[in-house]
């Protein structure tokens, strides 16, 4: 459990013996990022993704990705909006690509 919290940079987790049990306390990772930080990490994902893996639909990245459907087609719709991808094709077969 520990080494987990040590990859995933979370902090440690608080061990106490109290008459008899353990009591384990979880703490949350820094929010120093802020929401931002965690929306940018995910577009610069997802534009990679699209980058190295030209046509893909939203249902292949969701997939590929390992992240929610909705948390996919709102960082495509960022990226959409600051011309970085296009969408071309027919809505069952089409797929990204990157833009400009």
């Amino acid at each position: 459990m520990v080494e987990g919290y040590a990859i995933n940079g979370s902090p440690h987790p608080e061990l106490k013996e109290m008459t008899g049990a353990f009591i384990v306390k979880f703490a949350r990772r820094p929010a120093s990022e802020g929401k931002d930080g965690g929306i940018t990490e995910g577009i610069d994902r997802l534009a990679d993704y699209i980058r190295n893996s030209l046509g893909r639909n939203v249902t292949v990245i969701t997939a590929a990705l390992d992240s929610p459907q909705n948390t996919i087609e709102c960082l495509v719709k960022k990226l959409k909006e600051q011309g970085n991808i296009v969408f071309t094709g027919s809505r069952k077969t089409g797929g990204y690509f990157v833009g400009g």
